[in-house]
């Protein structure tokens, strides 16, 4: 009995993680892509000024999501370790061990937690040290629990104490499972995930994800633009656009501006694909405005800037990126670029085309 709570730590950090890396690897992805911690005291002070301490730790922890294998792990620790802390804080608090295992409970629950990508993960880091915090409390407190009579279970012999251990995991196990496969998004995942190909121009993969949601018969405006982007920039447009239902019409194509804020992080795709980089500016500017400055959006608004030859406004941008710990680099190749106004792999659909009165 006294292995099985690091046993169990160690099963949920392994299951944790493999979850974060397969099945739930959008969620860590998601995360990074709308959370960018800044190394400078304007970003601090913003930040307890508007969010709170705890919403900047929070981002500080996600800015490693960079790296997902690292991201998966910190987040599978921190899980696993709220098991751990609750385990621990019973224990002293009590003065028995945790027979009925409730200590597994904040952890799955927390874990089930994540799994819509717009829940916030300020509230697992807030349990975590929370615990972090009541059990350096119980740690120096604990002569005084010594003093006070709590009503104890009881349990004669360390092999019944196993076998209710044992069946109360294995139902909590089961509850989980069942849960978990009632809560995961699919839709959402592929979303996601095409979204992510569409970002690394990998068109095939966006073709692949795509597929799978239009074969299930459903229809998404979302993903029909993705699916129409993937046919364009692989040639197959001409050839394959009604081989599905087109019953969004033009919607389908590109994004009309509804001033929607979930649909304002889509719509510069397309325009700058086309050249219209002055469109796709726009509505990455909106994007930022809704969703914060976030590392694609700064770095969007500081190629579209370079192009359109506004290389101070850029390099507001990318001074911003230059404070982040992982964007670094990438904020330090767009300012070499900035003085010869182009940016590889972005065109202006009307720079070589010269007005006559």
């Amino acid at each position: 009995m006294k292995r099985l709570p690091h046993l169990l730590f160690a099963l949920l950090f392994i299951i944790y993680f493999l979850c974060y890396q397969g099945v739930l690897s959008h969620v860590i992805y998601y995360h990074e892509q709308h959370h960018l911690f800044l190394f400078s005291k304007e970003y601090f002070l913003k930040q307890i000024h508007t969010e709170g301490l705890l919403s900047y730790l929070t981002d500080f922890i996600i800015q490693f999501f960079y790296m997902p294998a690292l991201g998966s792990a910190i987040l599978a620790g921190i899980l696993a370790g709220i098991y751990l802390l609750t385990h621990y804080n019973i224990k002293k608090i009590t003065g028995q061990p945790d027979i009925l295992q409730l200590s597994l409970i904040p952890s799955v629950s927390l874990f089930i937690y994540t799994l819509p990508v717009d829940h916030s993960l300020t509230l697992i880091i807030g349990a975590f040290l929370g615990l972090l915090i009541l059990g350096c409390i119980a740690f120096f407190i604990s002569g005084i629990w010594k003093n006070i009579t709590l009503h104890r279970i009881n349990v004669p012999g360390k092999k019944k104490k196993l076998i209710i251990s044992t069946a109360l995991i294995t139902i909590y196990a089961i509850g989980a499972c069942y849960i978990f496969i009632h809560s995961y998004n699919m839709p959402e995942r592929i979303m996601i995930m095409a979204e992510k190909s569409v970002k690394e121009k990998n068109w095939e993969n966006v073709l692949t994800q795509t597929e799978k949601y239009i074969n299930s018969g459903r229809t998404n405006q979302l993903i029909s633009y993705f699916h129409n982007l993937a046919l364009y920039h692989t040639g197959k447009l001409p050839y394959q656009l009604f081989d599905y239902p087109q019953k969004l019409g033009v919607k389908a194509l590109y994004f009309p501006w509804n001033s929607d804020s979930r649909e304002s992080e889509y719509g510069h795709f397309v325009y700058e694909d086309l050249g219209y980089i002055n469109e796709a500016q726009r509505w990455e500017f909106e994007a930022m405005v809704v969703w914060g400055e976030t590392a694609p959006h700064l770095l969007n608004l500081a190629r579209y800037n370079i192009v359109n030859k506004r290389p101070e406004v850029a390099r507001r941008f990318i001074n911003l990126l230059k404070q982040s710990l992982f964007y670094r680099k990438d904020a330090e190749e767009l300012e070499k670029q900035l003085h010869a106004g182009s940016v590889p792999g972005l065109r202006m659909a009307l720079e070589n085309n010269k007005e006559h009165p």
